[in-house]
């Protein structure tokens, strides 16, 4: 049996069975590697583990990380940065294949070095995966918050230029560490980054659809000045720094602005 914590506390195999108090007679091995939320999956005496947008590779049979890849074309979704690694990788022949929170299906190749050899979104809506992929009979069953999808081979050709993988260097950058602001790098924020990862469609303006599920969506729709319904790179520019300024409507990473909130009644001071 092989766990993996998702908080940082490491991982360990142990050997089922066994009577009463096992921690020391059927452990096998304490590792450091740990995921968010999925839970690894087994192949060739490896364990695979995705998460925080990077796929590790695992020995079974002593703990050890032997190998690791970035996954390549990660993009922003539902407000939040880097990748969502809800559902759990499966494994098919020699394919891997993960699903991210935001319908994005990335697919390895696992039968030599391993290899990133495409990424996929499976479809076009922002909708919200929280499911492992289900195989059946040759098929894969797929479930996001609004629907159901089957996908299956119909034969059909693809051209290499089909299945570009998108540069790493797409990958837009996660949030810091430590509470630091995201869309920076060395410290430095910059907030563009966060609208080039908001425009899905890259060109060059934020829409109501683009916003949909984000949780930022209402204060972001205050940048629209000209009421247009659409958030330009300038109204961007110039009205994002207001959202977090310490005085903003936003409140913010600096503080909340004014409190408005009634006074509340003060305990009495005690007797000497």
């Amino acid at each position: 049996m092989f766990a993996f914590t998702g908080r940082g506390g490491g991982s360990i195999a142990l050997d089922a069975g066994g009577k009463g108090n096992i921690s020391e007679s059927h452990t096998v091995w304490k590792g450091n590697e740990t995921t968010s939320f999925g839970s690894p999956v087994r192949h060739n005496s490896k364990l695979y583990i995705v998460t925080r947008g990077v796929l590790s590779v695992v020995d079974e049979s002593t703990g050890k990380k032997i190998n690791q890849a970035r996954l390549q074309g990660v993009q922003q979704t539902e407000g939040r940065f880097g990748s969502l690694d809800y559902p759990s990788p499966v494994v098919v022949g020699d394919r891997l294949f993960s699903l991210n929170g935001g319908g994005q299906m990335f697919v390895f190749d696992l039968a030599g070095e391993l290899e990133q050899v495409a990424v996929n979104r499976v479809t076009a809506d922002k909708e919200m995966f929280g499911g492992t992929p289900a195989i059946s009979d040759g098929k894969m069953v797929l479930r996001s918050a609004k629907h159901l999808y089957c996908v299956v081979d119909k034969g059909e050709t693809v051209l290499p230029s089909e299945t570009v993988v998108a540069k790493a260097n797409d990958t837009p950058a996660a949030a810091p560490r430590g509470g630091g602001r995201p869309g920076g790098s060395g410290g430095r924020f910059d907030p563009m980054s966060i609208f080039s990862g908001l425009d899905a469609n890259k060109d060059k303006k934020v829409t109501e659809e683009e916003l949909a599920g984000n949780r930022m969506a209402d204060r972001l729709k205050t940048l629209d000045k000209d009421g247009d319904k659409v958030i330009s790179e300038q109204e961007f520019r110039t009205g994002f720094a207001s959202l977090f300024s310490g005085g903003g409507n936003g409140g913010g990473y600096r503080g909340r602005g004014k409190d408005t909130r009634p006074d509340r009644p003060q305990r009495p001071e005690l007797a000497e």
